[in-house]
């Protein structure tokens, strides 16, 4: 959910003005309508006739922001709706969501797809994902719920997902091991997932990871940019061999 280590000193820059200003809440009550516009605003996205809004929140801390691939991937449904739609042709469709943040791309999937959609983070995400969902009056079809990926215990795939969505999520060394197990768990028995990472952020040892994990990997379109891309991602063997190395290009 990072965009570039640029972006990560911007960001603790930005957090320690605002905990300073925090501080000062105390002494300038008349200060805490400016503090909460800066932690806390409402973002809009909108694809063909399908609207949704999120708050972003720094509260939470950096996944409190929707980030460039989750933004992206609203885009790509929108565009290839029917492609996901066939992948539950006699039946509602169902996604989960990994690493949610603000829930963007699953809000944006349940509106365009009709789908069901559980959005799943750490459980420090939970409420703005709750908070989110009320937003948008998607209460009938999108659940929240925990979803740790370095405790397995919490890992409930009870729905049965289609699909799985994951976007910004792959931004440091030391996520690489838990994502990559997590997705492999949800893959496992046959949901196709949509991946998007950003090369600044993302290295080839990832990917390494992934094909360790049995999991085959290609570009879900072809990038705009040099920066960000969407990836499908499922089982191996898949795509008839042939595999995008992002980090190659």
């Amino acid at each position: 959910m990072i965009e570039s280590s640029s972006t990560i000193s911007r960001y603790n820059t930005t957090t320690s003005i605002e905990s300073s200003a925090r501080d000062q809440k105390l002494l300038w009550p008349s200060m805490s309508a400016a503090v909460s516009a800066a932690e806390e605003q409402e973002e809009t996205i909108t694809h063909n006739d399908h609207t949704i809004k999120v708050a972003a929140s720094w509260r939470v801390g950096i996944g409190g922001k929707t980030w460039s691939t989750g933004a992206l991937a609203c885009k790509h449904l929108a565009a290839h709706a029917d492609r996901y739609a066939a992948l539950a042709p006699k039946r509602q469709l169902r996604i989960l969501e990994l690493g949610a943040g603000t829930g963007v791309a699953g809000l944006f999937a349940a509106k365009c797809l009709e789908a069901r959609v559980v959005l799943t983070d750490a459980e420090d995400h939970l409420e703005l994902l709750r908070d989110n969902v009320r937003r948008n009056n998607l209460g009938e079809s999108v659940s929240v719920q925990l979803f740790d990926w370095k405790d397995e215990t919490s890992w409930d795939l009870t729905s049965e997902p289609d699909l799985i969505l994951c976007t910004d999520n792959a931004y440091h060394p030391s996520l690489y091991e838990p994502l990559a197990a997590a997705l492999d768990r949800c893959l496992s028995k046959g949901a196709k997932g949509l991946f998007g990472v950003t090369k600044t952020d993302t290295s080839f040892s990832f990917f390494e990871l992934l094909t360790a994990h049995g999991l085959d990997y290609r570009f879900a379109e072809a990038p705009a940019d040099d920066y960000y891309a969407l990836l499908a991602i499922c089982k191996a063997p898949a795509f008839d061999g042939r595999r995008d190395a992002w980090e190659m290009r």
